[in-house]
């Protein structure tokens, strides 16, 4: 009985804009605004808050050995986007700061990453 009830709510494919509401947050069960795709749980879609998706996302680019101060910039903007404190007169899903003009190339692929949100991030070992 068990087995079953859990083969049931295992999503495989990504929760819709309206769906995704209703689904609690895994870790804390608040209401969920984001979803990850979970490949070690056989690539179920789980839903998150937003802060417990920034968190995630923070010990993300700790693992993947990004520098502290990459880091701390990146999450300040991505936190923005996070809680939908974006400017509504923006056509892009971020708020744009004034930056050095030396960017790498490494931090756009991530900032790309963590942007595009229609797509959950899947992690391949």
């Amino acid at each position: 009985m068990t087995q079953k009830l859990e083969e049931e709510t295992m999503r495989h494919k990504p929760y819709t804009d309206t769906g995704i509401k209703r689904v609690p947050c895994f870790r804390c069960g608040n209401p969920s605004f984001h979803q990850w795709q979970v490949c070690s749980l056989n690539n179920e879609y789980k839903g998150l808050c937003s802060d417990c998706d920034i968190e995630l996302n923070r010990l993300v680019l700790n693992f993947m050995g990004i520098p502290a101060k990459e880091i701390a910039c990146l999450m300040d903007e991505y936190e923005h986007f996070a809680r939908g404190l974006r400017l509504k007169t923006l056509k892009m899903p971020f708020v744009i700061y004034e930056r050095p003009a030396e960017i790498s190339s490494r931090r756009r692929a991530i900032q790309a990453i963590l942007w595009n949100r229609k797509r959950p991030l899947r992690l391949h070992r």
